[in-house]
């Protein structure tokens, strides 16, 4: 069966014009967040449609590290402890500091220490930095990278146990388990990369699951985000979006378009972890700003900003720490 999925090969290689088409993606799926938070802000239901952002990073990471092959896990895991927490690090100590001197809130000793140990953001966050939920989540989907690899030749089993498995929670148990959510999407990215032939198969299942899936619910569900079928509905589009993105933007000429989406992609990382703090919670610029064109405004060139100080100050402790090791 080698010839239906890859269940040998080391590493698989990523074309040009699918890391072009990873990059629109990634893009794409940052906006969809930023928008998210946005119309959130401004008590717009559909927020909760463009949410979907996050779902997709969760599959986009996993299919991104089904095409590596890792043989040093201590360095690859020190290397991915240092990209997520570093920079929450910095930006979560500095907005709390922020918000305790200028907006009178009740920022404890504790909350510094968990934001370093992402420990609060793991049960929600503190109001302004709820989002960085994100960081602890992705830890866990890292954590069972290696599970993965050591059984990547059964991928095409793995993904149909998962498809069963969250099938049964979703479904006939009416559960939203989100740590089991967070895993099965990134191992859905994992194990469609390991695919090979069979990938075709793969996308025409999740394309055609989520058109049944949104036919059969209505947009009160979708629109509504505490709920257990909104919740599966995400799962299903974030995997269909991921997937269908790549394969459909790799085969047009979206090489066109690199410069302006490369810069973008580059630093989607650093604009999650900045944007939300502008936008809710109480450094948020837009309840203070009548005019909807210069809020939106106002948030964009914060975010600029603070993305630059950020990865300017990550880049120098990473720096520091490479040198000393």
């Amino acid at each position: 069966m080698k010839e239906f999925w890859v269940n040998q090969n080391k590493c698989i290689d990523i074309t040009a014009s699918e890391r072009n088409a990873i990059s629109v993606v990634r893009s794409c799926a940052m906006l969809m967040i930023v928008l998210c938070h946005l119309l959130q802000a401004y008590g717009n239901n559909w927020a909760w449609l463009f949410n979907v952002g996050v779902q997709v990073f969760f599959v986009l990471s996993g299919y991104l590290y089904g095409h590596k092959y890792i043989a040093d896990w201590r360095k690859w895991f020190s290397a991915r402890i240092r990209k997520l927490y570093i920079p929450v690090a910095l930006f979560s100590v500095v907005m709390l500091t922020v918000m305790k001197f200028a907006c009178n809130e009740p920022v404890k000793l504790l909350n510094y220490v968990s934001y370093l140990f992402d420990i609060q953001a793991f049960r929600g966050g503190y109001n302004g930095l709820s989002h960085l939920w994100f960081m602890t989540a992705i830890a866990v989907c890292y954590a069972t990278t290696p599970l993965l690899q050591r059984f990547k030749k059964f991928a095409p089993y793995l993904l149909l146990i998962l498809l069963v498995a969250n099938a049964l929670i979703y479904m006939m148990l009416k559960k939203d388990i989100a740590c089991f959510t967070w895993i099965s999407l990134y191992s859905a990215g994992y194990c469609y990369a390991r695919l090979g032939r069979l990938r075709n198969y793969a996308l025409c299942f999740f394309s055609v699951l989520f058109v049944l899936l949104t036919c059969y619910l209505n947009w009160e569900v979708i629109l509504q985000y505490d709920n257990v079928l909104n919740k599966a509905w995400h799962g299903v589009a974030g995997v269909a979006f991921c997937l269908l993105g790549i394969k459909v933007l790799s085969r047009l000429p979206v090489a066109r378009l690199m410069p302006a989406i490369v810069p973008f992609d580059k630093y989607s990382f650093y604009i999650y972890i900045t944007h939300h703090i502008f936008i809710l919670g109480p450094l948020a610029l837009i309840p203070h700003v009548s005019s909807t064109y210069l809020a939106v405004s106002l948030v964009v060139v914060s975010t600029i900003l603070s993305t630059t100080a950020l990865v300017m100050a990550t880049n120098y402790i990473n720096n520091k720490i490479i040198k000393t090791s």
